[in-house]
């Protein structure tokens, strides 16, 4: 008999093949022998299962490895230079603590007075960080490629810009102040500066720190300055026919993502050429003012939306309270007003939902990617708080509420006259402002922003 075609048979050698053939039909042995064989046997699934089994299994390696690997992306930063920090939960809290100031603030200049500031020589000085003037009225303005450029007042009220009157790179100069004939100058790259105008003579005070960011100086000669951040800044990439410069919001950003709390309040001694640290652990450390009197150090804390007060001499010397906090957005420079009354206050940007993203840490893994391109779309804002030296109240508010004519404030400055002088990282121009006596009706009794 012909062996069977079905599924069930099962190869066996030359001889039972034969002892088959001579059989009728299988012995009760034969199919115990073929049970056995077919329960050893591999089980095999059909085509279409072991595909879809391939599939899944393939998909959940590839989830598990692709999450491990964006996870382990989403806390480092993308440069590589180390992993995004934790942020303590008191420092989410003062991110947060911005959210719906701003229409408050905007409401009490309902006349939005910066729209009446004048735009000097536009597009031929760009991104002054701060403008200085002299005893008589000249502007002194410092370029983003290190170019200090002079405007002098004319009968007419104008300025007339003169040539540039001293290079003082390579680096990033960002705030200045002015003292007789010498300019000293926080440069973000080379540390602090400063500069005789005469001799155009440029001498490096303390280069110990990295990203240094604003200074203010004592009627002893010491010099107060900030360390923003431990991120230093770096050479921009731009077209061909433009000048290189060195970025410093780069390093704001990687500061904002990391959640680096990294900055400083220093001082400088021209006697002992020692420089001290007053005050550590600030997220983004940006302006400094004085008191009138010495008495005590004001710093912003540009990540922190505040101000804080370092007293420096007194029964409180070493103590360190807020100032003012709370703010509506994003503070920069710090000056001392001419009266010494009160101080003036720039914020460069408007409070924006995405500050809440930051107590995120993978989170802000990913923005640190990105942030430069969102950033794009925030709303631009120019805003300048007036604050009371006794207690950091409120007084007055200078805006324009749709950035329209000045935004970015980054600093500001009262001259001699009383006329205000705005610097603007981005800007491109001297911005000049007529002068602003206190209205009465803005007074506060309140030392947060309101």
């Amino acid at each position: 008999m012909a062996p069977s075609e079905s599924s069930d048979v099962h190869e066996v050698d030359a001889h039972e093949a034969n002892e088959a053939d001579a059989c009728e039909m299988d012995s009760p042995a034969t199919h115990v022998s073929d049970m056995a064989m077919a329960l050893r046997a591999p089980r095999r699934w059909p085509p279409s299962a072991r595909a879809v089994a391939a599939a899944l299994l393939c998909h959940s390696v590839g989830v598990v490895l692709v999450g491990a690997f964006c996870g382990a992306r989403a806390l480092s930063m993308p440069d590589g230079t180390g992993p995004v920090l934790h942020i303590a939960p008191e420092r989410v809290a003062l991110l947060v603590s911005g959210a719906g100031k701003l229409a408050t603030v905007l409401a009490r200049d309902p006349s939005e007075r910066l729209r009446a500031c004048v735009h000097w020589h536009r597009g031929q000085i760009v991104g002054p960080e701060s403008i200085v003037a002299s005893a008589n009225g000249s502007l002194f303005a410092l370029d983003r490629v290190g170019w200090l450029h002079r405007a002098d007042p004319s009968a007419d009220g104008a300025y007339k810009l003169a040539p540039a009157i001293a290079y003082v790179g390579p680096g990033r100069p960002l705030g200045a102040e002015l003292d007789a004939d010498r300019l000293r100058i926080a440069d973000s790259l080379k540390g602090l500066t400063e500069l005789e105008l005469p001799s155009g003579r440029l001498a490096v005070l303390s280069n110990g720190a990295a990203y240094v960011n604003d200074l203010a100086t004592d009627a002893s000669g010491r010099v107060y300055f900030t360390s923003s951040t431990r991120e230093p800044v770096e050479l921009t990439r731009v077209p061909a026919g433009q000048k290189p410069f060195y970025d410093t919001m780069g390093a704001y950003l990687r500061t904002m993502a990391r959640g680096d709390a990294t900055g400083r309040l220093l001082r400088y001694n021209p006697e002992t050429f020692q420089t001290d640290e007053l005050l550590g652990g600030l997220w983004f450390a940006n302006g400094v003012a004085l008191a009138a009197g010495g008495e005590f150090a004001l710093v912003v804390e540009t990540l922190g939306l505040r101000v804080l007060r370092l007293w420096l001499t007194g029964p409180k010397a070493g103590a360190v309270e807020s100032f003012a906090a709370a703010l509506p957005g994003l503070p920069d420079g710090i000056s001392r007003s001419a009266d010494g009354e009160t101080f003036w206050l720039a914020i460069i940007a408007p409070w924006t939902p995405l500050l809440k993203l930051l107590k995120f840490r993978m989170l802000r893994g990913l923005l640190a990617r990105v942030l430069p391109v969102v950033l794009r779309f925030v709303k631009p804002i120019g805003l300048v708080l007036r604050l009371r030296a006794s207690d950091g109240a409120l007084v007055d508010v200078l805006a324009d509420a749709s950035g329209s004519h000045v935004s970015s404030v980054s600093a500001v400055t009262e001259a001699a006259d009383g006329r205000l002088l705005l610097g603007q990282l981005m800007g491109d121009s001297l911005v000049v402002c007529p002068r602003v006596d206190e209205p009465a009706a803005c007074r506060s009794e309140s030392a947060e922003v309101a």
